[in-house]
């Protein structure tokens, strides 16, 4: 099964490309922040995405609204491999990309960054059970 869900920051605006034939596509990465336990600071991990038409028109409402560069996001999609040709003066270069190619998306939260995680995560506030007691009716 082929399905990719993410969350991340948008990374950039996106590049919205209208071909001759109406279709519309926009380009843009998310940016995702991922922890090791043994290293104090973030490794960010940048992942090209595309969508198309409806979804693109969805992403310009939102656009009107406001920037969309820092959002974060939501995605679902297919993962997928564009391979092409890249000349460089007369040297031919075999090329692959991998892209998300985006089914939906959300936008989450307002415009705030990315937030960063605590040093130590809090610890787990558990409730703890209250022994049950039987009330007894005093005889009278």
């Amino acid at each position: 099964m082929n399905q990719v869900h993410l969350i991340g920051n948008i990374g950039t605006e996106p590049e919205i490309k209208t071909f001759a034939s109406g279709k519309r596509v926009a380009r843009f990465s998310i940016a995702i922040n991922s922890y090791a336990k043994t290293k104090e600071k973030r490794q960010t991990t940048w992942i090209p995405v595309e969508m198309w038409d409806a979804a693109v028109e969805r992403l310009l409402k939102c656009k009107e609204k406001a920037a969309l560069k820092g959002r974060k996001v939501q995605v679902t999609g297919l993962l997928a491999l564009n391979e092409y040709v890249k000349t460089v003066g007369e040297t031919s270069l075999q090329q692959r990309k991998l892209y998300v190619k985006v089914l939906s998306f959300q936008l989450l939260g307002g415009l705030e960054q990315i937030d960063e995680l605590p040093e130590e995560p809090a610890p787990a506030v558990v409730a703890e059970a209250k022994p049950k007691t039987r009330r007894t009716r005093k005889s009278a």
